[in-house]
């Protein structure tokens, strides 16, 4: 048990440090994202929904309960939920 506490406690470490490092990092992620899917996409719209209108701990905190939820998100490529991406790339990388 605490061996799963542990891996648990590094996960959200690990989670909160990713998203501590998108808004520490020089220059603006959004013009990043923007820039890599190579399409116009909506600032404001696009902000909202990564959470990067909010200050960070609010954001911190809903994306980790939708991730403990199973929401994964939504490809910035594909606009497809993350989730069913994920479990169909998962056999080919379990075989």
């Amino acid at each position: 048990m605490s061996r799963f506490l542990s891996s648990l406690l590094i996960l959200i470490v690990v989670f909160g440090l990713s998203r501590a490092l998108i808004r520490a990092l020089p220059g603006d992620p959004l013009e990043t994202l923007i820039a890599e899917t190579g399409t116009p996409l909506d600032r404001t719209a696009l902000a909202e929904e990564l959470g990067l209108d909010q200050p960070f701990f609010p954001s911190l905190a809903r994306d980790l309960s939708d991730t403990l939820r199973g929401d994964l998100g939504r490809s910035l490529f594909s606009r497809q939920p993350i989730g069913p991406l994920l479990g169909k790339r998962l056999l080919n990388t379990a075989l």
